[in-house]
């Protein structure tokens, strides 16, 4: 028997899994991630994109996206999302810095 959206959703804790919006058999959950590149690739939790069906990305300027999920790790609670649109979006770098020896 399938679990409904409430009973899914029941033992999400606030600190770690993020707010959501539960009605009926369809919910929403909310999830926060980061751009990886200018081109829409965004990292975010398995959680929050494990057994959705659509998925929307609203960035900090109020703008909407759809977004696909392209792969996920339950083990490490990741997920790589892309929103496909002809953008170039502000993302984090990272590098390694050598040492001054």
């Amino acid at each position: 028997m399938q679990e409904s959206c409430a009973e899914q959703f029941a033992a999400a804790d606030s600190i770690i899994n993020p707010p959501f919006e539960c009605s009926g058999a369809l919910g929403t959950a909310v999830g926060s991630g980061f751009f990886i590149s200018g081109d829409g690739y965004i990292v975010t939790n398995n959680h929050v994109v494990a057994n959705g069906r659509s998925f929307e990305v609203t960035t900090d300027d109020g703008r909407t996206y759809q977004a696909k999920v392209i792969g996920s790790d339950p083990q490490t609670d990741v997920a790589l999302i892309k929103i496909s649109v002809a953008a170039d979006f502000p993302y984090v770098t990272s590098f390694v810095a050598i040492p001054n020896g």
